[in-house]
């Protein structure tokens, strides 16, 4: 994507294993400065420690309605 470009993603995953992986490949895909975005809850956190040990951005975001356990 560029080096002065940043590329944000959304997956629709809700497993956190399958959030990981899907942030691999897209990192691998896409390269540069790439965040994934998915929405907080417990596969959310689970996801974003993993991700971030693998140097993949994250976004996350709460979604109205949307409970937090």
């Amino acid at each position: 994507i560029g080096e002065d470009k940043i590329l944000c993603a959304q997956t629709l995953q809700t497993d956190a294993d399958l959030i990981v992986e899907e942030g691999k490949k897209l990192q691998e895909a896409i390269g540069g400065d790439f965040y994934l975005k998915f929405p907080i809850g417990e596969a959310g956190l689970k996801a974003t420690m993993e991700l971030k040990k693998l140097g993949i951005g994250v976004l996350i975001f709460y979604r109205v309605g949307q409970q937090i356990s």
